[in-house]
């Protein structure tokens, strides 16, 4: 029981940092983006 329980948890665990790399990535990209623009137009200002 103890090594099928521990199975699982070492395949879920890759899986769920992958979901959440993808995550913080593509809102640091859309944050990224949003930002670059905002300092652009400070800029020229």
């Amino acid at each position: 029981m103890r090594v099928q329980l521990w199975h699982v948890v070492v395949l879920i665990i890759p899986v769920v940092l992958a979901l959440l790399l993808y995550v913080i990535v593509r809102k640091g990209v859309a944050h990224g983006a949003r930002d670059a623009s905002r300092d652009r137009a400070q800029r020229l200002e």
